[in-house]
C-alpha cells in the first residue's frame, strides 16, 4: 500500500510545511497534498507567512511551481495579491491583518486556478486565521513557512509539521544530510514525561529556572558566580528550564564547566526554540545531560529535492537513501510515488 503524504499526516487537523532553505521543494510538498486531499473531497485551507506561488523566484530568478487550488478551497491572502490570483471568488472575512502586500483576507474560491498565499507573519495572527479557517469550515488547514521561522511548527500554531530539504542547501549531499538529521533530532526532542512540571513550567516567566527532582525551584544566591557555581554547589539541580531561546550561549557555560550533567534535563518551551547547534547539543549529551521539550512536535515527513536551483543536483536515489539511513521519519521525494520508510 502507497504511504502519502496526507496518510502520514492523518488525524491531524492543522499542519505546517517548513523548508530547510529556498527552494526545497515547500511548494512541491504543498502542491502534491492539495492534489491528494482534493482526492479525497477534504476542504482546505491555505495561506503562508511569507510569499507563495510566484512563477519565478525573486532572489534566482529560477522558475518555480505555481499554486492551483480546486473550487471550494478557502485561502488567507494579502489583497495586493488578488490581481495574481485568476480564480473567481468569494470574500469571507477582512482580518484587519496589514501586511506589506495590504490586508490579510480570506476568500473561498469559485473556480480552478492559480493563487499567490501572503498571509500573516506572527504566530498570534496565524492563530486567528487557522480559528477562521475552521469557522468557515475547513477540515484540514495548511500553512507554508520556512525554516528561519521554525516557531510555525509550535504545537500552539499547528499540531504537525512537514520538514523539506534538498540540494540547494548545500553543494555537499553529506551535509545537507547533517544538516537535515540536526533539524529532525530538534524537531524530534521527548516531551517532558512529568507533565506535572510541564504544568509548573507554563506558568513561569523567568528566562532560567532550576527545579530539583521534587519540583522545589530554586535559585542561586548572590555569591554565585554564575549558574554553574549555583548547579555545583547544589547537586541536586535535576532540571534546567529555558524561557525563549536555547542557543549556543545557554548551553556551551554548563558544558565548559565541569558540572555533572549526568542527571541534569534542559528542558525548552517547544522545538522552535532550540537554536543552538549541532556541537554543542552532542557535547551537552556526550556529558550526560538530556533535552527535553514542554510541548511536542509531531514530525510527520522529510520531503527532498535532489535539484539544486543554483545550478547542480544530486543523484535522487543517493539522496533519498541517505536520508533514509539518517532520518527517523518517512522520506519522500515528492515527485515519485513511492516514500522510503525506516
Amino acid at each position: 500500500m502507497q504511504i502519502t503524504l496526507t496518510g502520514l499526516c492523518g488525524g491531524y487537523r492543522s499542519l505546517s510545511i517548513i523548508g530547510m532553505c529556498k527552494n526545497a521543494g515547500k511548494t512541491t510538498a504543498l502542491n502534491r497534498m492539495i492534489a491528494e486531499y482534493d482526492r479525497q473531497g477534504v476542504v482546505l485551507g491555505l495561506t503562508s507567512i511569507g510569499r507563495d506561488g510566484e512563477s519565478r523566484d525573486v532572489v534566482t530568478t529560477t522558475p518555480k511551481p505555481r499554486i492551483y487550488i480546486r473550487s471550494g478551497t478557502l485561502f488567507a491572502t494579502a489583497a495586493g495579491l488578488l490581481p495574481l490570483c485568476d480564480m473567481t471568488r468569494e470574500v469571507l472575512y477582512a482580518t484587519g491583518i496589514a501586511t506589506p502586500l495590504g490586508e490579510v483576507v480570506l476568500f473561498r474560491a469559485l473556480s480552478d486556478g492559480y493563487v499567490q498565499l501572503a498571509g500573516p507573519s506572527m504566530n498570534r495572527q496565524l492563530m486567528g486565521v487557522r480559528t477562521l479557517f475552521e469557522e468557515f469550515g475547513a477540515e484540514k488547514i495548511i500553512i507554508d513557512g520556512a525554516i528561519s521561522r521554525r516557531s510555525l511548527c509550535s504545537r500552539a500554531v499547528t499540531e504537525a509539521t512537514v520538514l523539506c530539504t534538498g540540494a540547494s542547501c548545500h553543494k555537499d549531499l553529506d551535509t545537507v544530510v547533517s544538516m537535515t538529521k540536526h533539524i529532525c533530532d530538534i524537531l524530534n526532542l521527548p516531551e517532558l514525561a512529568d507533565r506535572a512540571l510541564a504544568e509548573t513550567l507554563e506558568q513561569s516567566g523567568e528566562k532560567l529556572r532550576f527545579y530539583t527532582g521534587e519540583h522545589e525551584a530554586v535559585r542561586p544566591a548572590a555569591d554565585d558566580a554564575d549558574e554553574s557555581a549555583f548547579l555545583k554547589r547544589r547537586g541536586d539541580v535535576r532540571y534546567l528550564a529555558v524561557s525563549g531561546a536555547v542557543t549556543d550561549a545557554v548551553i556551551s557555560p554548563l558544558v565548559l564547566s565541569g558540572v555533572p550533567l549526568e542527571e541534569l534535563t534542559l528542558v525548552a518551551e517547544d522545538a522552535s526554540k532550540v537554536l543552538a547547534g549541532e556541537e554543542w547539543m552532542s557535547r551537552f549529551t556526550r556529558r550526560g545531560g538530556t533535552f527535553a521539550v514542554r510541548d511536542a512536535v509531531s514530525l510527520r515527513a522529510v520531503t527532498v529535492n535532489p535539484v539544486s536551483a543554483y545550478g547542480y543536483r544530486f543523484e535522487a536515489k543517493v539522496l533519498k537513501e541517505k536520508m533514509t539511513a539518517a532520518l527517523p521519519v518517512p522520506v519522500i521525494d515528492v515527485k515519485e510515488d513511492e516514500p522510503c520508510l525506516n
